[in-house]
C-alpha cells in the first residue's frame, strides 16, 4: 500500500509515523523518494478485515492525500540475504563495473583497471 501525504514537511512525516506506529495491521513501513512518501506492508487476517482497516482506519489518518492499495496473489521470490556487490573484471574500464550476487558478503569497490 502506498501513501502520499498532503505536505512533504518534517512535522508532516513525523506526525503520520506516529501515527502508523499505533497500528499493528502495519507490518512495515518504509520512506520512500519518488511520488508517494510511504510503502506500508499490511498484513491482516483476510479481504474483510484489510478493508476494515483501509477504509475504517487507515482513510480516517490526518494529512493523508491519496492511497494506492494493491494486494499480492503470490510469491514468486524472496531472496533477502542476497545484495549485489561489485567485482573486480580486467575487461571493465574506468565508467564500467561489473555486477555479481553474492550472499550477505559486504559490498566492496571494484579494483581500477
Amino acid at each position: 500500500m502506498s501513501v502520499k501525504l498532503e505536505r512533504q514537511i518534517n512535522s508532516a512525516l513525523v506526525a503520520f509515523e506516529t501515527e502508523i506506529m499505533k497500528h499493528p495491521e502495519v507490518i512495515d513501513c518504509w520512506l520512500m523518494t519518488g511520488d508517494n512518501n510511504y510503502l506500508l506492508r499490511v498484513l491482516t487476517p483476510g479481504l474483510k478485515e484489510y478493508e476494515i482497516f483501509l477504509t475504517g482506519t487507515l482513510t480516517k489518518v490526518p494529512g493523508i492525500a491519496s492511497i494506492q492499495s494493491s494486494v499480492s496473489l503470490r510469491r514468486v521470490k524472496s531472496s533477502a540475504s542476497g545484495i549485489v556487490q561489485r567485482i573486480p573484471d580486467p575487461s571493465a574500464r574506468a565508467s564500467l563495473s561489473a555486477y555479481q550476487c553474492r550472499g550477505a558478503s559486504p559490498l566492496r569497490q571494484a579494483a581500477p583497471p
